[in-house]
């Protein structure tokens, strides 16, 4: 019959190289398990987490329902360059809202290019029906935009904003953009439906 002698279990286990039972303190193999986080590297542990909020998002996008709006302190170009290593299987595009130059034309070619499409649109300066031709283009497609910086200068005209608002009506071409303006979920209307999410960068801004 086994004893209970405080915390501590008399478990009939026989012992490598000698005889009679092993004393097994389960308290104190409860506690290290309780523990083990705290011996885990920091790296590990937030790699877990940002996995966690990669599903969550993906979740989110997959819908086809919403598209996600991050704000939050630092740089999220590293956050977003690992949800496009998650992404590895779907067209993924990363957009740096503040490279000179940058426009949604430049976005859209940057989709006919890379899924070899032809545009039948003769004058790109239509830009609505540029972003419809890219939907009628791309059903088969399940493609995901990640943008940096949306709120840019480049990229925060009525113009610029309408078409790319359009572009993403389709529900299998996702948005997920961030903002710096401390009141970003201020600046849009319910035209992009963006899921707000506070992350933090572990980068500085540049």
């Amino acid at each position: 019959e086994q004893k209970m002698e405080s915390s501590t279990r008399k478990l009939e286990v026989q012992k490598i190289g000698g005889k009679g039972p092993l004393d097994c303190n389960i308290s104190a193999i409860r506690h290290c398990f309780n523990e083990l986080d705290d011996y885990l590297p920091k790296n590990l542990i937030l790699k877990e987490k940002e996995l966690n909020l990669f599903q969550e998002w993906f979740n989110l996008l997959f819908s086809g329902e919403f598209n996600i709006l991050v704000h939050g302190l630092g740089s999220k170009r590293k956050l977003f360059e690992n949800f496009q290593e998650f992404l590895s299987s779907y067209h993924c595009f990363v957009v740096d809202g503040l490279f000179p130059g940058m426009s949604v034309s430049t976005i859209f070619e940057q989709i006919e290019i890379n899924l070899g499409l032809k545009s039948r649109v003769k004058f790109k300066t239509k830009i609505n029906d540029w972003a419809e031709e890219l939907i009628d283009k791309t059903k088969e497609e399940f493609i995901f935009i990640l943008i940096n910086h949306i709120d840019s200068p480049q990229l925060r005209s009525r113009q610029q904003q309408e078409a790319l608002s359009i572009l993403v009506r389709s529900k299998r071409i996702r948005l997920i953009a961030s903002v710096d303006h401390v009141n970003a979920a201020l600046l849009w209307d319910q035209v992009f439906n963006f899921w707000i999410n506070k992350a933090r960068g572990d980068s500085e801004y540049r």
